[in-house]
């Protein structure tokens, strides 16, 4: 083992041992942890970036909370992430094109009181969604417009690019995750097949 292979070696661990069992929920997992362990400078990139929010701290800031499959009396999102108090950002991923549910995302809205119809000034509510669809999935046009407005889709195949060419870093701690990560990504089995590498 080179001593490049020993600073890698930890990140790999957390990214590849996996809570999870299934594919699907794997790859989540790992963005999810990906995301969780890297900088603020990091995270700023990926949430203002790639899932273009608008409301993200200028300063640095911390992630109160993350819940893997969080449980709500009808509602399972694959993870939940607490933001000062302030923001909750719900997670759902999908490994599979189409197969997006609208009963599932309003679940996931209405498990953390989320309400379309009332502007809830205490806690901003996100539900990031990452599938692999080539474009914004149809069935997010079923969505009433008060849940559609808080969807933040993205799919897998920007999420790699953007890991692999667009995060810019100096903080080698970074450098080393995102390498971990595009690597889960390229050795997923159900979802290399999208990155044409």
């Amino acid at each position: 083992m080179t001593d490049q292979d020993t600073d890698k070696e930890p990140h790999f661990g957390w990214l590849f041992s996996q809570w999870y069992k299934g594919g699907e929920n794997q790859a989540t997992e790992a963005l999810v942890k990906w995301f969780c362990y890297s900088s603020s400078f990091a995270q700023r990139q990926f949430l203002t970036g790639l899932c273009a929010l608008k409301r993200v701290p200028r300063k640095k800031f911390t992630w109160d909370k993350l819940e893997l499959q969080a449980k709500s009396k009808k509602s399972v999102p694959d993870a939940k992430i607490w933001l000062e108090q302030k923001y909750v950002l719900l997670v759902e991923g999908k490994i599979r094109p189409n197969t997006v549910s609208v009963k599932q995302l309003k679940r996931h809205f209405k498990g953390v009181g989320f309400k379309p119809q009332k502007a809830n000034r205490n806690l901003e509510t996100k539900l990031l969604l990452v599938t692999p669809d080539w474009g914004a999935p149809k069935r997010l046009e079923n969505l009433a417009e008060g849940y559609r407005n808080n969807v933040v889709w993205v799919n897998w195949q920007h999420i790699f690019h953007f890991l692999s060419k667009d995060l810019k870093t100096k903080i080698s701690a970074d450098r080393l995750l995102r390498d971990a990560m595009v690597d889960f990504l390229k050795a997923h089995d159900d979802l290399k097949k999208y990155f044409f590498i």
